[in-house]
């Protein structure tokens, strides 16, 4: 039993790894805006979205900030 546990805690570990295997294709930016700029959403703030690249750009959206985007992806 302990070992049944052991092999479904490794392998739930190890998904999330395998999963993001991108085959070199290089996310730059997130939005619409960063991704046209080249992905300069790193330093300089584009809205709610460029927090997930870099959490100090928090300072920078004053009051309610909401952003949706999506993205169609082939490897």
């Amino acid at each position: 039993m302990q070992k049944l546990l052991l092999v479904l805690l490794t392998i739930t570990l190890l998904t999330p790894v395998v999963s993001q295997a991108t085959q070199g294709d290089n996310f730059i930016g997130y939005g619409a805006v960063s991704r046209a700029m080249g992905g300069t959403g790193i330093a300089q703030p584009m809205g709610a979205e460029s927090v997930l690249k870099n959490p100090a750009l928090l300072t920078y959206n004053k009051g309610f900030s909401f952003s949706f985007a999506g993205t169609y992806f082939v490897p």
